[in-house]
């Protein structure tokens, strides 16, 4: 802990940091359940999702249970006798010891809940793990979701782009009509395209792209993620040649919590063409 840093304030930031956790989880959970529904609906075996969130949902549970803890720890040091429980022990000791089991509940929780994700992936209609030797290209209109190393020629009408994780060695070329938002106060900048018209060339050992618009066109080649959520068709080719063709997913529970826009961001938009550098985070414009 810093030099003069007050103890109990650390304690009440790291206590209301845990409650947010807690909220958001429960959140979480409420989106998840017709999630599920909606795989169930569809024919698919989700018994494996269920006992996920059930486990998920009881070290929640868990959490809230050693929280309240805490709290009555918290109100007994402010009414009790010189600050001491009755086995002897302080009060606040009690107290980060019931917050420190809460804390670990969630850290378990989150853990179990990117399994949740991962047996999602697998589930919903409109997703696809790609290794080297496959190509990908999808029409469509409705949200693009697109993570890995591959090579990427996009068409996007009438939509977005943001890019949440870009590789140093990533370049995106981009010709067309289109403004860009450059969002600040994460670890990471946020690029956004507001497109009105735009033809991209995107490469790179790593990308994580969110696209939305009325008309997109997707050609990708090399090892990644991607998942389409609305009306349009993918075609999947191996190494052989053979073609796999499928149907965007018409819904997506979690889709729209990734694309939601953060409030209190600064923001920048520029107008213009050209290709971004990641590094130094430069348009380099084309004519």
């Amino acid at each position: 802990m810093p030099a003069g840093e007050d103890p109990s304030r650390s304690l009440r930031a790291a206590t209301l940091l845990l409650d947010e956790n807690i909220i958001k989880a429960e959140a979480i959970s409420a989106r998840l359940e017709p999630g599920i529904q909606y795989l169930r609906d569809q024919g698919k075996d989700v018994s494996r999702l269920e006992s996920l969130l059930e486990e998920y949902n009881g070290l929640v549970e868990e959490a809230k249970k050693y929280r309240a803890l805490a709290a009555s720890s918290e109100e007994y040091n402010s009414t009790g006798t010189d600050g001491y429980s009755e086995d002897e022990l302080p009060a606040e000791d009690i107290q980060k010891e019931y917050l420190i089991q809460s804390q670990k509940s969630m850290i378990r929780a989150n853990l179990v809940l990117k399994d949740i994700f991962e047996e999602f992936k697998l589930l919903m209609p409109g997703n696809i793990e790609l290794n080297e030797t496959e190509k990908l290209n999808a029409a469509g209109e409705g949200r693009v979701i697109l993570i890995g190393d591959f090579d990427l020629n996009l068409q996007l009408q009438e939509g977005e782009m943001a890019v949440m994780d870009l590789s140093q060695d990533s370049r995106i070329k981009i010709k067309g009509n289109y403004l860009l938002e450059v969002k600040e106060g994460r670890p990471e900048k946020i690029f956004v395209y507001h497109i009105k018209s735009a033809d991209l060339e995107i490469s790179g050992s790593r990308k994580t792209l969110l696209l939305n618009g009325e008309n997109i066109t997707v050609e990708a080649e090399g090892k990644g993620y991607a998942a389409f959520f609305g009306n349009g068709t993918y075609i999947v080719e191996d190494v052989n040649g053979t073609n796999r063709k499928e149907q965007w997913a018409i819904n997506s529970f979690f889709d729209e919590q990734m694309m939601q826009k953060e409030p209190d961001k600064k923001e920048n938009r520029t107008p213009l063409t050209g290709m971004h550098d990641p590094k130094t985070g430069i348009i380099i414009k084309i004519y």
